[in-house]
C-alpha cells in the first residue's frame, strides 16, 4: 500500500520523520489541488512523490546527520572521507571506493 500524508504540520523535522518512515509523498493541506493530484498520479505510477518542501526537508535532515557523524571521527579519519577516493577495476568495470 503506497501512502500520501495530507497534514497540516509543515515542520521540516517532521515532514522528514514521516518520510524516513515510509510514506511515500508529503503534502500541507494548503497544497493546489493540482499538486495533489499530480502526487497521486506520481505515487501510483511511480512510487513516490517529493516536492520542494519535502526535499529540502530531507535534506536539511541529512546534512544534520552527515555533519554529526562526521564531526564523532577522529581528524585523520574525518580528513581522509572528505578527501580520498579510489577508482578501482574489476573484471573491466571501475568501481568507485571511498576510504574511510
Amino acid at each position: 500500500m503506497k501512502v500520501i500524508i495530507l497534514s497540516g504540520h509543515s515542520d521540516e523535522i517532521f515532514i522528514a520523520q514521516v518520510i524516513e518512515l515510509g510514506a511515500h509523498g508529503y503534502l500541507v493541506k494548503d497544497s493546489d489541488p493540482e499538486e495533489v493530484h499530480d502526487a497521486i498520479v506520481s505515487v501510483h505510477t511511480r512510487g513516490s512523490y517529493i516536492n520542494e518542501r519535502a526535499l529540502r526537508a530531507l535534506q536539511k535532515t541529512a546534512n544534520r546527520k552527515e555533519k554529526s557523524s562526521i564531526n564523532s571521527l577522529t581528524p585523520v579519519s574525518r580528513f581522509l572521507t572528505k578527501n580520498f577516493s579510489l577508482n578501482l577495476r574489476r573484471n573491466g568495470r571501475l568501481l568507485k571506493m571511498q576510504i574511510i
